[in-house]
């Protein structure tokens, strides 16, 4: 019953309360966060993400952005990451050392 409860605790808090509210209220496709922070929110209430590279930072190295949007929105968020690839171009492909 606890468990029970805390599932549906996130379902209100993290789904319909955060993820769902605004992607209405804006009437948006998906909502983009810096890093990883989204993808644990997601993964809570079974939302879908996606995480694609953004650039590069001195010192840090990789930096990524993650999309979220409805449950079962895997297509359009596949779209919407393969958009923002192509537009942005910052993905660079590893470079390995071969003797």
């Amino acid at each position: 019953r606890e468990y029970f409860n805390s599932r549906m605790q996130d379902e209100r808090v993290c789904g319909e309360e955060s993820i769902d509210r605004a992607l209405d209220e804006y009437g948006l496709d998906a909502l983009v966060y810096p890093n990883y922070y989204a993808q644990t929110v997601a993964a809570r209430v079974g939302y879908a993400s996606i995480t694609v590279p953004a650039g590069y930072s001195s010192g840090i190295g990789p930096v990524s952005i993650t999309f979220v949007g409805r449950k079962f929105d895997e297509p359009g968020l596949i779209r919407l990451a393969y958009a923002y690839e192509q537009a942005s171009k910052v993905r660079k492909p590893p470079v390995f050392d071969v003797e």
